[in-house]
């Protein structure tokens, strides 16, 4: 009835409908803040709350500090490709896990010092592929393999997607695309990942 009114009456009658809506107001502030506007908000903390079920915690903001606005723009991309697109997903996941992992390594060595942590960089201070940081054979992923699971799993799916290559680099094997039985399984491995790195982080 709406369409068929303004089709009807003009752009005059529909401005008036428009501005006589009610806009539903963004309550978590999420959109405002991912588009630049600056609001007393962790984004990164709704998201991981909504989606991937944790508790809200103000850490976020602590623990990406100047990459904060960088790790917030990647995990906005790759909740937009949850459903739109299950590759991107899978990348922008990876790419947002590269500075959780890089970070969080950063935590445990000032927070635990005996504890002995893979590099995050060569002797040329150039950072290292997070394939090579989350190597099994580094103590850290024993200490902390809920941790470490998820966000392997979903590094060793990523580089096998058409998204990355087109052949696998180890098998030399035909990509293939992610699908949603795939996303599903990486979506709950990471799920008890973040929860894991939450408790780490919140843990005195």
């Amino acid at each position: 009835m709406l369409i068929t009114e303004i089709l009807n009456r003009g752009d005059k009658y529909l401005i008036d409908k428009i501005s006589s809506l009610e806009i539903p107001r963004d309550k978590s502030a999420v959109i405002s803040n991912t588009l630049g506007k600056s609001k007393n908000i962790d984004s990164i903390s709704q998201i991981l709350q909504n989606r991937y079920k944790l508790t809200d915690s103000n850490i976020w903001l602590t623990f990406f500090g100047t990459d904060y606005e960088y790790a917030n723009r990647i995990l906005y991309l790759a909740e937009r490709s949850f459903d739109m697109d299950k590759n991107a997903w899978t990348n922008y996941m990876d790419t947002f896990n590269d500075i959780v992992v890089r970070k969080f390594i950063t935590v445990i060595k000032s927070k635990t010092p005996d504890i002995k942590c893979p590099s995050i960089t060569d002797k040329n201070n150039t950072k290292l592929d997070i394939g090579t940081i989350l190597d099994k054979q580094h103590k850290l992923w024993e200490i902390y393999p809920k941790l470490h699971e998820g966000l392997f799993e979903l590094h060793e799916r990523r580089r096998t997607t058409l998204v990355s290559h087109a052949y696998e680099k180890k098998t030399g094997k035909r990509a293939s695309i992610v699908t949603t039985n795939d996303r599903s399984r990486l979506y709950g491995l990471l799920k008890v990942s973040y929860m894991e790195l939450l408790q780490i982080l919140t843990t005195p």
